[in-house]
């Protein structure tokens, strides 16, 4: 493996780093009141432990004390817990991590067991270990993992409910499972046995299960473990034969394949967790236990397995292997007919008869710091626990259940808890999976948030105290240490019954503006201190309500103003924010209160995330209403286009939002038949493709364009849509279907449209509708039914359009409303009446209101069946009427926004012609575009982020069935990087690259400039003009003279741009020579009279590009095959620190440049070890100050340091970020060789901080995993 570094060239100082490794922890769990000894199994201990840890990112790292290496694969030590965090950690030794392998659990004292239905299954098979709990996803948190017939799942917990996924599944019957390292990667996978004789492989690669067949066994593999049972330090696999006859077997991973091998024995019967790795005479190694009818031990002695039997006899089917009974020693228990344990005395093996038992576990299951047996027998769950010199039995009972199939333990919800999960089969042979978990002697809610509340009003909360004991309890007060909180309905003390509950209702009444947190104090049982506490917030704020805002979207480029309508602004507004679940808050600035209803301020989007956010102002929301989009810079774009529905039946209109509540936008259309009848559809992107979902169905009537907001002011989203009989519906999403009210029925006439706002600035949205009869109708829920009011008969003949703004922007909502006849309305509120003024011809299909000419103010916009778009601006005293366009087709529609995300509106209209087009004020003169079209007349556009990608979009409803999707991209597309590798001097190579014009225009290549001469363009003409669709290809020839790199930019001239409007990189290498044979210094023939060598060469030559880094190897024969290590260094010489055993060793270099080329090896030279030798090496206390990086292994970085006398040492590494990674050392360092370990998970380029006695400097370096 060869290691890059990126940094300059540094006289670099590496020793050998102590390597361990760690393979088993016991016990595996310990509570956080104290200290907990453990015994930790491995290899290369004798070398050197230099720390132990129990480690998870994002908590404090807890350090071992007490460490005693008992031997090369053992060793004791003990760790603090007293007050550490709840979770599942690591173990570190010295670089080497066993993942996820011990729980922090909390200690209860009087407690229950509370059962908890997960999943329930029909016709499924389970067993343990055919259930496990591990890390199997490698996220840092602990899943269950089941088998069901052929199928693998994950039961995983994601902090409200359990989700159960499908990962895997087998050509038969799934019979064991094992979660662990078998393949010593430091990632956990999955390894399933299957009666199609095969055992599988799954690893997690952040996105998919890769499923992997890793032995093809003779027989069914069952019973599946992992352990070090030969203790060389590694993980294997370990697994019995479903055969006549079965057999032991060893399963290993050599770095290039799986190589298995019989251990021998024969085990009958088909039983399923017969096989265990544990120190079970705890003599500090680890034994492979197997049993089928008899136990035995099968002990590895360096050179084959030797196997004891323990108990013979044809009783012991299932074993299970920990400290049961708190001894501090492991025991072997065995179950299926009869639970026993089997202890060593170091002699002999001495059975004790527990119970009658079938699936057995160890754990802490209950908490209490002492470990348990847990066991089944038919269809009852029992805790044995060793008490007073003897077993103690509890049936912890069960539900109505047939059988139970299956135990395991762990903390599989990641609470910081041990539980027991029980799979059973019933009398109906339905399958259920059970979490026995143990709960306090009582329960109630400990928190509670009233959110914001408007001062004087006030909010109740229902708690229930419940007590789940067997014994009485007695709530004697609770107490609430601030005002601002009261008790309702509740008087103490109270006794409680076993089984029963009391209903408490706590009272949140604010007075004042600001937080309101405090701790309400529940004692019970007359205790001297509160027993529980109630946890409760809430925030006092002013009473406004906030209906709409405009714009409705901004580039994250700078600062937008908004302008901000709702009712109560004069009380005060705290607080004007854009939220998301799950983004960072943006909060408004410069807001100026124009009136009650109408407000202005600045929001700073400048490097925010684009998406569609809430606006908050004070404590009321309106939700999805304002698009942070990204700025496409390029001013060459083009408009693509994409069909995103296709139908049956012709689109009317559509419109974009977020109608099912999921934080997500989407396109709505409405569409009519005459055969089919009309639809109201969903198109939701999911990231791949557009999803289909039908809200609703009729046969009779005729849909028209519907509308997403909050009719109703429940707090949730919904879509209106306005059908034909003079009838308008409401469709709210449940969780599960859509839930539809049909509010409007008017008359037997066509509702031609409705919009949603607060027109008569009561804070209240309200539905707003126009008719086919001259009425413009309001629908108000009063919270039981809705009310229908009447606004005005405007005495013309087909009303057709409605849109509410700010048109004259004076800081009060309007209506505006199209007529057949051309001319539009503006209704407004002039309390107590309506107030209906006719504006002018400019409008019979549609009237939409926005600044589409982005001077700050909005204007009216209509479009009309003459083929023009109007717009009308209102001066302070009258409507100024211009046409932004010479006549085209018949304008069914029109809307407003920046579709291009180039930061400014346009105006877009939909024609009969098929086609939309975009119109953009230049600040003198409208410039009209065509952005594309569909096969038939183009009935609505909308603008909007319907596919959530932070872009906006246009998009457009045809008569030909179909919804289209115009998105502005880059005007043309491009392979950006050539490579062509390396050439010798004269030879030549060509590559291609190839421009496609993917817009509606032609594409006209200009010129294509290379600044240097060893590339050359072949036959290729410019111009060049690329039709739409088409693509034209370019090649380029790479012919250098001289050893060197090659690197440049093609410049590609598009339409008569003045500057490139793009770039083709290119990058060749001219080199034929490699680097010269390295020749060796020392060591040489002589002898060594103690461990440490150091190594010496002189450098190598290479007259390009120069030598990058050496190959050292040493090993035991001249061939250098036996006990060969090998390592990269990058500079002239290599100091190695290690423990040399005396023998006699052969060692050889050779050089690689930067480019890969390598020497041809040195002649080898040979050195000896000898402790009896006197002859005098070089000092290992350095008379100056360097350091020096080493690459040990993959993902390690050593950082070595040369101290001639002590001194203060600080080191820190950034990732490219600027983000502080890790500080390695920061400390006094003694005088001498050091090595400071670094090691990370991900690749890439780090930077490090170096701050000394001596010097202080910055540099980079390569880690690659």
């Amino acid at each position: 493996m060869k290691y890059y570094l990126v940094s300059l060239l540094i006289l670099i100082l590496c020793t050998f780093n102590i390597h361990s490794s760690v393979t088993h922890i016991w016990p595996q769990s310990g509570t956080n009141d104290g200290v907990k000894p453990v015994k930790i199994y491995g290899g290369g201990f004798n070398s050197g432990v230099s720390s132990v840890e129990l480690q998870k990112s994002g908590y404090p790292s807890i350090y071992a004390s007490n460490i005693n290496v008992q031997a090369d694969n053992y060793l004791t030590c003990d760790f603090d817990l007293d007050e550490v965090f709840m979770t599942t950690y690591n173990l570190v030794i010295n670089s080497d991590t066993l993942k996820m392998c011990f729980t922090v659990n909390h200690r209860y004292s009087e407690t229950i067991w509370k059962i908890i239905d997960i999943h329930e299954y029909q016709d499924y098979w389970f067993g343990v270990p055919n259930a496990q709990i591990g890390d199997a996803d490698n996220d840092g948190q602990l899943e269950l993992y089941f088998l069901a017939l052929t199928h693998i799942y994950q039961c995983k917990w994601n902090g409200s409910t359990w989700e159960i996924n499908d990962i895997g599944y087998g050509n038969d019957l799934m019979i064991s499972l094992a979660v662990g390292d078998a393949d010593n990667d430091g990632q956990q996978e999955i390894y399933a046995g299957c009666e199609d004789n095969c055992i599988y492989q799954l690893k997690w690669d952040g996105n998919y299960w890769n499923k992997l067949i890793i032995c093809l066994c003779d027989w069914s593999p069952k019973s599946l473990t992992i352990g070090d049972g030969n203790n060389n330090g590694e993980h294997e696999i370990y697994f019995k034969s479903y055969s006549f006859s079965e057999q032991l077997y060893q399963l290993k991973w050599d770095g290039g394949g799986w190589n298995v091998d019989s251990m021998g024995g024969v085990y009958h019967g088909h039983k399923n967790d017969g096989v265990v790795v544990g120190d079970g005479n705890y003599d500090g190694e680890l034994e492979v236990y197997a049993c089928g009818g008899r136990i035995d031990q099968n002990k590895w002695n360096g050179s084959e397995w030797v196997r004891t039997t323990i108990v013979g006899g044809t009783d012991h089917w299932r074993i299970s292997f920990g400290d049961g009974d708190n001894s501090g020693s492991n025991e072997i228990y065995s179950g299926d007919y009869i639970l026993s344990q089997f202890q060593w005395d170091g002699g002999s093996w001495n059975q004790t008869v527990i119970a009658n038992s079938d699936f057995i576990t160890i754990a802490d299951g209950n908490n209490d710091g002492g470990m348990e047996i847990y066991s089944s027998l038919n269809d009852s769950l029992f805790q044995h626990k060793w008490i007073s010199e003897q077993w103690n039995s509890t049936n912890l009972e069960l539900r109505d259940c047939y059988e139970i199939a299956g135990i395991c333990s762990g903390d599989a919800d990641n609470n910081g808890f041990i539980d027991i999960y029980v799979f059973f089969k019933d009398v109906t042979s339905d399958r259920r999976l059970y979490q026995y978990q143990i709960q306090p002697a009582y329960l109630t809610d400990t928190i509670h948030d009233f959110g914001k509340m408007c001062i004087g009003d006030s909010a109740i909360w229902d708690i229930y105290i419940e007590n789940v004991s067997y014994q009485d309890l007695i709530v004697d007060s609770i107490i609430f240490p601030i005002s601002g909180y009261s008790l309702l309905n509740y008087s103490t003390p109270d006794t409680l019954y076993s089984g029963d509950s009391v209903l408490a209702s706590i009272l949140f009444k604010p007075l004042n503006i600001g937080f309101y947190s405090c701790s309400a104090q529940v004692y019970i049982n007359d205790p001297y201190f509160p027993v529980i506490y109630l946890k409760l917030t809430g925030r006092g704020e002013y009473s406004c309500a906030v209906t709409d805002i405009y714009p409705h979207s901004a580039t994250n480029n700078g600062t937008s103003s908004v302008k901000i309508f709702g009712d109560g602004f004069y009380l005060g507004v705290s607080s004007i924010e854009l939220q998301k679940e799950g983004y960072p808050s943006i909060y408004a600035n410069n807001i100026s209160i124009q009136s009650d209803n109408y407000l202005t301020c600045d929001f700073d989007l400048t490097g925010e995330l684009p998406v569609t956010y809430n606006l908050l102002v004070n404590s009321d929301t309106l939700d999805m209403c304002f698009t942070v989009n990204q700025l496409l810079e390029s001013t060459d774009y083009c408009w693509q286009r994409a069909v995103i529905g296709s139908y049956t039946s012709s689109a009317q209109g559509i419109t974009i939002g977020d109608g099912d509540i999921d934080g997500e936008m989407e396109i709505y259309c409405a569409r009519t038949s005459l055969i089919d009848g009309s639809f109201i559809d969903q198109l939701d992107w999911n990231g791949i493709a557009w999803v289909y979902t039908e809200v609703y169905f009729c046969l009779s009537q005729h849909a028209r364009k519907a509308v997403v907001g909050d009719g109703n002011n429940d707090g949730k989203l919904g879509i209106y849509s306005a059908f034909s009989h003079g009838q308008v519906f409401q469709f709210q999403w449940n969780g599960i279907t859509w839930d539809t009210v049909n509010f409007g029925i008017l008359s037997n006439s066509t509702i031609t449209g409705v919009d949603l706002g607060d027109l008569d600035y009561d804070g209240v949205t309200d539905v707003y509708g126009v008719h086919w009869d001259q009425q413009i109708y309001k629908f108000n829920w009063n919270g039981f039914s809705w009310d229908v009011d009447y606004l005005g008969n405007l005495g013309v003949d087909h009303l057709t359009c409605i849109a509410i703004g700010d048109g004259n922007n004076d800081g009060i909502l309007e209506a505006y409303v199209s007529d057949r006849d051309g001319y539009i309305y503006q209704v407004r509120w002039i309390n107590p009446n309506w107030e209906i003024t006719e504006m002018g011809y400019g409008g019979d299909n549609w009237v939409e209101v926005g600044d589409g000419d982005n001077d700050g103010l909005n204007e009216i916009y209509g479009a009309s069946s003459n083929g023009m778009l109007y717009q009308f601006r209102w001066t302070g005293s009258i409507w100024i009427i211009s046409e932004l366009n010479s006549p085209i087709a018949d304008m069914s529609s029109v809307d407003i926004g920046d579709g291009n995300n180039d930061g400014m509106n346009e105006v877009y209209g939909a024609c009969s012609n098929g086609h939309i087009y975009e119109l953009t004020w230049n600040g003198i003169s409208w410039i009209i575009s065509d952005i594309g079209s569909g096969s038939s007349p183009m009935r609505s556009v909308e603008v909007g982020d319907g596919n959530n990608d932070g872009f906006i979009e246009v998009y457009g409803s045809n008569v030909d069935c179909n919804i289209y999707q115009f998105q502005s991209i880059r005007q043309y597309l491009s392979d950006t990087l050539l490579d062509f590798g390396i050439l010798a001097p004269g030879d030549s190579s060509t590559l291609n690259f190839k421009i496609n014009n993917v817009s509606y225009q032609e594409l006209i290549v200009d010129s294509l400039i290379l600044p240097l001469s060893e590339y050359s363009i072949i036959n290729y003409v410019n111009p060049d003009t690329i039709q739409p669709g088409d693509s034209s290809v370019v090649e380029i020839m790479y012919k250098p003279d001289s050893f060197g790199y090659y690197q440049c930019s093609l410049q590609v001239f598009l339409s008569d741009s003045f500057f490139p409007s793009y770039y083709v990189y290119l990058n060749g290498i001219c080199d034929t020579t490699h680097p010269e044979k390295v020749v060796l210094i020392s060591p040489d023939s002589a002898g060594y009279s103690n461990s440490t060598v150091n190594f010496f060469w002189h450098p190598s030559y290479d007259s390009f590009p120069g030598v990058d880094y050496y190959q050292l190897q040493w090993a035991l024969d001249s061939n250098l095959s036996v006990s060969l290590h090998q390592y990269d260094v990058f500079d002239t010489t290599k100091y190695i620190y290690y423990t040399f055993p005396a023998d006699v060793y052969y060692w050889r270099v050779k050089a690689y440049d930067h480019i890969g080329f390598e020497s041809s090896w040195s002649n080898i030279w040979s050195f000896t070890v000898d402790p009896t030798s006197v002859e005098e090496e070089i000092s290992s206390v350095p008379d100056k100050f360097s350091y020096r990086l080493s690459y040990e292994d993959r993902g390690e970085v050593s950082f070595m340091f040369s101290i001639p006398a002590g001194s203060e040492l600080i080191l820190k590494v950034y990732d490219l970020s600027g983000r502080l990674v890790e500080t390695p050392i920061s400390g006094t360092l003694s005088p001498g060789i050091h090595q400071i370990p670094f090691r990370s998970e991900r690749s890439g380029i780090y930077f490090y901080r170096l701050e000394s006695d001596y010097l202080t400097e910055t540099g980079k370096f390569m880690v690659v995993r």
